[in-house]
């Protein structure tokens, strides 16, 4: 794997795992990133947008899933250990701002 280790844009938001081994970042190029602490590499292939920054990334209590916000007007999940997508984008009428998931963990607020 040979990923870029920098965003191409402004980063907006970072969020720590819960178990204090990796991070997330959101930015302006329209990707997300999930990062090893250790070793400072990215993860995996980063978690992309269609189009638009995005404002917020949060992982979710047991860092099993991540919520995105961005402002392509739809906030997406994805699966915190391989970037791939729980389920199609939760569409809005404006841009996302922000999103976190509740706190049992059921929904996205």
């Amino acid at each position: 794997m040979d990923y870029s280790l920098h965003h191409d844009g402004l980063v907006r938001d970072v969020e720590f795992s819960p178990d204090g081994q990796r991070f997330a970042t959101a930015s302006d190029d329209w990707t997300t990133r999930v990062w090893d602490i250790a070793s400072g590499r990215m993860l995996f292939d980063p978690l992309k947008h269609q189009r638009g920054r995005v404002n917020t990334v949060r992982f979710n209590s047991d860092g099993t899933h991540l919520v995105t916000a961005s402002d392509d007007c739809t906030a997406r999940i994805w699966n915190a250990a391989n970037g791939t997508p729980i389920c199609g984008p939760l569409e809005h009428a404006r841009a996302v701002l922000g999103a976190r998931f509740s706190p049992n963990g059921t929904q996205i607020i």
